[in-house]
């Protein structure tokens, strides 16, 4: 479902800036939002899973074109949920999996998703290869011609 109104932009940024560590990398509520509102704006891709009205997660993705690729590759720049277990894997695959939906129509090669410093363990990443991406250390790449 795509993000549309200034309270889901407010839910998501709150959500983020709950799991921050302010002591190791300080953030900024409104240069997040309004960051996140102008990506909204702007029709970029910005999508989320609610469960009774509420925001449980979500995902903003983008273009990338990095300096050593010919192609730009469709990469993750947000992921965030505050759930844990089985739903917290659901909740990537399901987020992951339009992502690549969107790559595809866009007709990229590639979809790159990162953990965070957060994440020592790669927990994140690991999801993404249990569902059929490669993954090295803290980052998954789909190869969309699989």
């Amino acid at each position: 479902m795509k993000i549309r109104t200034k309270e889901d932009i407010h839910e998501c940024i709150s959500m983020y800036l709950s799991l921050s560590d302010e002591s190791f990398l300080p953030s900024d509520y409104n240069s997040a939002y309004k960051s996140l509102f102008n990506a909204v704006r702007t029709k970029h891709f910005v999508r989320c899973i609610r469960e009774n009205n509420v925001i449980v997660a979500w995902i903003y993705c983008e273009p990338v074109q990095v300096q050593h690729m010919k192609e730009p590759v469709f990469q993750q720049i947000y992921y965030c949920s505050l759930s844990t277990g089985r739903n917290a894997v659901r909740y990537v695959k399901i987020l992951h999996d339009e992502m690549i939906i969107e790559a595809k129509k866009r007709g990229l090669e590639y979809c790159t998703s990162t953990g965070s410093h957060m994440d020592p363990s790669f927990v994140f990443a690991r999801i993404l290869e249990k569902n059929g991406w490669q993954r090295r250390g803290f980052i998954a790449v789909k190869h969309l011609d699989d």
